[in-house]
């Protein structure tokens, strides 16, 4: 344990240098009874003593610097600018707001902790399996001049914007406060090409809605054609470490006429590790109908997907070639059931066994069986009702019935019509 001494100059208030350092021994001398220190060294002497200017900001940050221990000074004020807690953070990118994510500060988080959370969260590609992919940019987060600078990937949809409201720090009490850090905002990279974006939704396992975001760029482009880099990102992405938002990123290649030549890395992949959903949930894009010509604006959009969120059965079709078609809330159809036909060689031969069913008998032949249209077996006619499965003498006793109560009820009403008319003559 040490105590260095500072004092300032009489002409330059403002500069401090070391006077005296009183080490462990020193302080050992003192005793118990409190000792006065004096000042006895001129300013002339003191003002030579350049390298032991005191430094008011502190110690500079690195990588391996503990969160808890990094300051910030207003004047002759130091704060504290982390502690304990959960942080929050919430950016936005290419002018959309980003999903928030949590950052758990322990004693322990350094300061490369936090520039690889914001890397995850803002969805930064820092490297691709791709050559084009560049390798003299240092995408994402690194320490300049005690101030964390962010690089993001080419392209205006890609441009991050990060303000003091992106953060909220809730310590270990459970207090929420706005932390006031100094964000200076700076071109660190050129864009190369505007690019273009799409949102869409997809659905897990369990029919949970995921947000996706597929951003494009140019990346480079050649007298043979061009190349286009997307970057696929989603909020719901729940790696097994980290809080990574990049759930794919591959490369577009187009011809001297805009044409898709092909396309690598077209797999998605977002991991669902804190659900009980299936992990990972894959899908593909489909980039075929994208086009490299130029235009006056850059779109993209999503136009169709194969997925759905859950729905109930609400109704259900048969088709004419005896498919059970089922139509659920969500939109989507499936194939329920096949019917299937039966042809006998001798239908008089069939066994009735009650309720309009027939049964093979040992006169009708073996079962001749297919799908309707099949080895000469009947058709099936979509929402009608054929004569086999009409009961001709229920439906006459129906009939019958109903037009028995309706005669019925008509009696009943020119009964009581007759009543009141006579009631009527009765006042007369």
């Amino acid at each position: 344990t040490s105590i260095v001494i500072y004092r300032n100059l009489s002409n330059a208030p403002n500069d401090f240098y070391e006077v005296e350092t009183l080490t462990s021994a020193d302080i050992a001398a003192f005793g118990a009874s409190p000792v006065s220190y004096i000042d006895s060294l001129p300013d002339s002497v003191l003002s030579t003593r350049i390298n032991d200017q005191i430094n008011l900001e502190g110690p500079v940050i690195d990588n391996n610097t503990y969160l808890v221990d990094v300051v910030t000074r207003d004047g002759s004020n130091y704060t504290n600018l982390f502690e304990a807690g959960t942080l929050s953070f919430t950016g936005s990118k290419g002018g959309r707001e980003l999903g928030s994510k949590d950052f758990v500060i322990t004693a322990t988080s350094t300061v490369n902790d936090l520039i690889s959370f914001m890397e995850q969260s803002m969805g930064i590609v820092k490297t691709a399996a791709e050559d084009s992919f560049p390798s003299t940019t240092n995408f994402g987060g690194s320490i300049v001049d005690s101030r964390l600078q962010f690089i993001s990937n080419m392209g205006i949809e890609n441009a991050l914007d990060v303000d003091l409201s992106a953060f909220q720090l809730t310590d270990s009490t459970g207090d929420t406060s706005t932390i006031a850090l100094d964000f200076t905002t700076t071109n660190a990279n050129d864009v190369n090409g505007e690019g273009a974006s799409a949102d869409f939704i997809v659905f897990d396992s369990l029919g949970i809605p995921l947000n996706v975001r597929v951003t494009t760029v140019l990346e480079r482009s050649t007298n043979n054609g061009a190349e286009f880099r997307y970057i696929a990102t989603s909020s719901g992405n729940e790696p097994e470490t980290g809080v990574s938002t990049v759930v794919g990123t591959g490369i577009i290649k187009t011809d001297g006429q805009g044409k898709i030549l092909s396309v690598s890395e077209d797999t998605v992949a977002i991991e669902r590790r804190q659900s009980p959903s299936e992990s990972p949930l894959l899908f593909k894009l489909d980039f075929s109908q994208v086009s490299g010509l130029s235009t006056g604006t850059n779109e993209l959009s999503a136009s169709r997907q194969d997925g759905f969120a859950a729905g109930t059965l609400s109704s259900f079709i048969i088709t004419e070639t005896g498919r059970i078609q089922g139509v659920f809330s969500n939109g989507s159809t499936r194939d329920l059931g096949q019917l299937r036909m039966a042809r006998f060689a001798n239908n008089s031969g069939l066994e009735q066994v009650g309720d309009n069913l027939f049964a093979g008998g040992v006169n009708s032949g073996l079962a001749i069986l297919g799908d309707p249209g099949e080895n000469g077996l009947g058709n099936v006619t979509a929402g009608a009702v054929e004569l086999s499965n009409t009961d001709i003498g229920q439906n006459l006793i129906e009939l019958i019935l109903s037009s028995t109560q309706y005669r019925g009820g008509a009696r009943v009403i020119t009964a009581v019509q007759e009543l009141l008319d006579e009631l009527l003559a009765l006042r007369r």
